[in-house]
C-alpha cells in the first residue's frame, strides 16, 4: 500500500536531495543532526512524560480502609491474602499460602521508575494492617543502594517501628544476606522439630491441633539478583539456602517475596534457577520488556511489555503459565508517605510486647555495645570487638586467659579499622580483666585526627574510672619496655584480675633497636646478664598474661608481626584483620579463606579454636561518646 508513495531521489555533491517526479529545479536540504544538548532535553521531555503516565490513582487507604480502621483481625493459620490492586472495580489480591492450592512463595518485576517500590509498600503495609505480630512475622533485606527499608525502622527516639519487623538490611552487603537465609533455615529446622514433637504435618495441623501460636514468616528481598550475581562461595551458599527454602519452608508457614528489576543473566541462578523459582506460583509484573517480562512471568508471556501506565501491573498465580486464562491486569494501590507514617505509628501503639527489628546498614559501623552481657569468671575475660555479620544481637569478643599465649595482634593498614578496635578493647577489658593500669606505647601510626581521638577517649574514659594511664611516644619507647612493661606485674602484690596490666602498642611496624643488648638488672653492677628489647617483646607475647600483663598491639603490615615475634608469630592468641591483602590475610587462615567483603570490617582469628575466621563490624565509638 505505501509502495505507491515511495519517490525516487538523488543526492547531489552539495547535500540537496533532488526529487525525481517534482519540477525541475525543487531542492530538498536537510537539517542539520541535532545538537548533542538538544537530542538530551528532548530524551528528557519524553522520560518526563513516560513517568507522567500512571493512569488512575486508587489511594492504599482507600484499599485498605477497612483493615487500617481495625487492624489485626486477620488469621494466618490458613495463609494471607490482601488487597493491592484493582481491576477495574473488582479487587486483585495477594494470596499466599500453604495449600489449597499451594501459593507458597511470590516473584516480583518491574522496571525503574515503574512503581516496584511503591508496590513493595503496598504489600508490607497491607499485610501488617490485617494480620499481627503473633500472625506474621517480616524479613526485610533491601539490596539497593539506599534506604526505602528504614521507614520500618525505630524513629530517632527509639518508637514507631513495624512491630512485625524482626530482621531489616538496609544497603545490604551479599554476607549478610546469606546469614538472613542462614537464620530462616535454621527457624526452618526449630519448627520441623515442633511439628515432629507433636506428631503433626505442618503449620495449619500444628495450629488447629495444639492452639498454639506459631506466625508465618515471610521474608522479602528487593533487587534480590544481587545475591546470586557472582560465583564464589556466598553465592553458593545462598543458592543451597534458597533452594532449601523454596522447596521445605511452604508446610512450614515460611515464605518469600522476591523482586528485581531484572532476572536475565543472574550468573549464580544459571543451574538452579529454573527448579527453584518453579516453587514461585505467584508472579507479578509491573511494566517491562517483553524478554524481562517472560523472566519473570513465564516464557512466552509478554503480558508486561503491553502495559501503559506506571502502576499498572499483571497478577498470574499459576507460575506465569496460560496468560490468557490466568493473567489478571490492575492498578496498585498509591502508598501515600503521610498515611503510611500515620498507619505505622497506629500499629506501633497497638502492640503488647516486642523489641525494634535486628536493624543492619551495610555502610555503618555498629552500636556500642553499652549493657552487653558478658561472660567473666576467674580465669577468662572478654575483649568487645564488634558485631558479626550475623543475625543477632550480641557482640562478639576475644576471650583472654590467665595462662601463656594470650597476645592479642590487630594487624592492617586502615586506621579506621585498627584503632576502634583498639578503643573498644580498651573499653571492654578495663571492666572484664578488672585493669589496674595501661601502659601505651604509640609509635604514631595513628596519623587521622578522627582515629586518634577515638583511642583516646576510650582511654579517658577508662582513666575516669579509676584505671592509671602512662602514655609513652617514639622517644620513650624503648625505655617503656625495658622499664615499666618488662617489670610490669600484680598492682598492690594481689593476684587475679583486679591488678591487671594492659599494654596497648599503637604502630608498632615502626619499632627500631630491639636487638641492642642491655644490662638485664642496671641496678647491679657486678651482673654480666643483656637482655634485649626483642626479647622483652616476646616474654611479653607468650608469658605475660602468666603474670597479669596482657599485650593488645596494632601492626601495620603480617610481616611486621613476624620479623617481631618470629614466623609463626610467637604468643599471638587472637589476630584482628584490618584490611589485608588476599595473600596475607591467607597466611593467617588458609589458603582456601574467603576474603573480607564489605567495609567497615574486620576479621577475628582465634588460633586456640577451630572455628575459621569471624567477620566483625567494628563499634562506632566516636558517636558513642558524643
Amino acid at each position: 500500500m505505501l509502495a505507491r508513495h515511495l519517490r525516487k531521489s538523488r543526492v547531489t555533491e552539495e547535500g540537496e536531495l533532488l526529487l525525481s517526479d517534482y519540477p525541475a529545479g525543487l531542492a530538498v536540504r536537510p537539517d542539520p543532526p541535532l545538537s548533542a544538548a538538544a537530542m538530551d532535553r528532548v530524551l528528557a521531555r519524553a522520560v518526563a512524560r513516560a513517568s507522567a503516565d500512571t493512569g488512575p490513582v486508587i489511594p492504599l487507604a482507600e484499599m485498605i480502609a477497612s483493615d487500617a480502621e481495625d487492624p489485626w483481625q486477620g488469621d494466618g493459620t490458613h495463609g494471607l491474602e490482601v488487597t493491592i490492586a484493582r481491576a477495574g472495580q473488582r479487587p486483585l489480591p495477594l494470596k499466599i499460602r500453604s495449600q489449597n492450592p499451594p501459593l507458597a512463595n511470590a516473584l516480583v518485576g518491574g522496571a525503574v521508575g515503574t512503581g516496584k517500590s511503591n508496590l513493595l509498600l503496598d504489600i508490607v503495609y497491607g499485610l501488617t494492617a490485617r494480620y499481627s505480630p503473633d500472625e506474621l512475622e517480616l524479613h526485610l533485606l533491601d539490596f539497593k543502594q539506599g534506604l526505602e527499608f528504614q521507614r520500618f525502622a525505630a524513629d530517632g527516639e527509639g518508637r514507631n517501628w513495624l512491630p512485625h519487623a524482626r530482621v531489616l538490611s538496609l544497603e545490604s552487603d551479599r554476607a549478610f544476606g546469606v546469614a538472613v537465609l542462614r537464620n530462616v533455615v535454621d527457624e526452618l529446622t526449630r519448627r520441623a522439630d515442633l511439628f515432629k514433637a507433636s506428631a503433626t504435618s505442618g503449620i495449619e495441623q500444628y495450629r488447629t491441633s495444639t492452639g498454639l501460636a506459631l506466625s508465618r514468616l515471610l521474608l522479602i528481598v528487593d533487587e534480590f539478583h544481587v545475591l546470586f550475581d557472582g560465583d564464589d562461595q556466598l553465592v553458593d551458599e545462598a543458592v543451597e539456602l534458597l533452594e532449601t527454602l523454596s522447596r521445605q519452608g511452604r508446610a512450614s508457614g515460611i515464605h518469600m517475596l522476591l523482586a528485581s528489576q531484572t532476572t536475565t543473566g543472574v550468573s549464580g541462578l544459571r543451574v538452579k534457577g529454573e527448579s527453584i523459582f518453579a516453587q514461585f506460583p505467584v508472579r507479578i509484573s509491573l511494566k517491562n520488556t517483553a524478554s524481562e517480562s517472560e523472566a519473570i512471568l513465564s516464557q512466552g508471556n509478554k503480558a508486561a511489555a503491553d502495559l501503559r501506565y506506571r502502576g499498572e501491573l499483571v497478577v498470574n498465580r499459576n507460575s506465569g503459565y496460560d496468560p490468557e486464562g490466568s493473567n489478571e491486569t490492575g492498578i496498585c494501590a498509591w502508598a501515600d508517605p503521610e498515611f503510611v507514617h500515620d498507619l505505622q505509628r497506629k500499629l506501633w501503639s497497638m502492640r503488647s510486647t516486642g523489641s525494634p527489628p535486628l536493624v543492619f546498614v551495610a555502610s555503618e559501623y555498629s552500636a556500642w555495645a553499652d549493657g552487653d552481657p558478658q561472660s567473666v569468671d576467674n580465669d577468662s575475660a572478654l575483649g568487645l570487638l564488634g558485631r558479626p555479620v550475623a543475625v543477632t544481637d550480641r557482640p562478639v569478643g576475644l576471650q583472654l586467659d590467665s595462662d601463656v599465649d594470650q597476645a592479642v595482634a590487630v594487624v592492617g593498614s586502615d586506621a579506621s579499622l585498627a584503632i576502634p578496635v583498639l578503643g573498644s578493647l580498651v573499653r571492654s577489658l578495663s571492666v572484664t580483666l578488672g585493669l589496674a593500669e595501661i601502659i601505651v606505647i604509640d609509635l604514631g601510626a595513628a596519623d587521622s585526627r578522627t582515629a586518634g581521638r577515638v583511642v583516646g577517649e576510650a582511654l579517658d574514659t577508662v582513666e575516669a574510672d579509676g584505671v592509671r594511664v602512662r602514655r609513652f611516644g617514639r622517644d620513650g619507647a624503648v625505655e617503656a619496655l625495658l622499664g615499666p612493661v618488662r617489670w610490669a606485674g600484680p598492682v598492690g602484690g594481689t593476684e587475679g584480675h583486679a591488678s591487671s596490666t594492659l599494654v596497648l602498642g599503637i604502630g608498632w611496624q615502626r619499632w627500631t633497636g630491639l636487638d641492642e643488648a642491655v644490662p638485664a638488672d642496671p641496678d647491679d653492677e657486678d651482673s654480666f646478664e643483656m637482655v634485649t628489647p626483642r626479647e622483652v617483646l616476646e616474654d611479653l607475647s607468650q608469658r605475660g598474661a602468666l603474670r597479669g600483663v596482657h599485650l593488645v598491639g596494632w601492626w601495620s603490615t603480617v610481616r611486621s608481626v613476624q620479623d617481631h615475634l618470629g614466623f609463626s608469630f610467637k604468643g599471638v592468641r587472637h589476630f584482628v584483620t584490618a584490611k589485608l591483602s588476599l595473600d596475607d590475610y591467607r597466611s593467617l587462615t588458609s589458603h582456601t579463606a574467603t576474603p573480607i567483603v564489605g567495609s567497615p570490617r574486620v576479621g577475628h582469628i582465634d588460633r586456640a579454636g577451630d572455628a575459621g575466621p569471624v567477620v566483625v563490624v567494628p563499634f562506632d565509638l566516636e558517636r558513642s561518646t558524643r
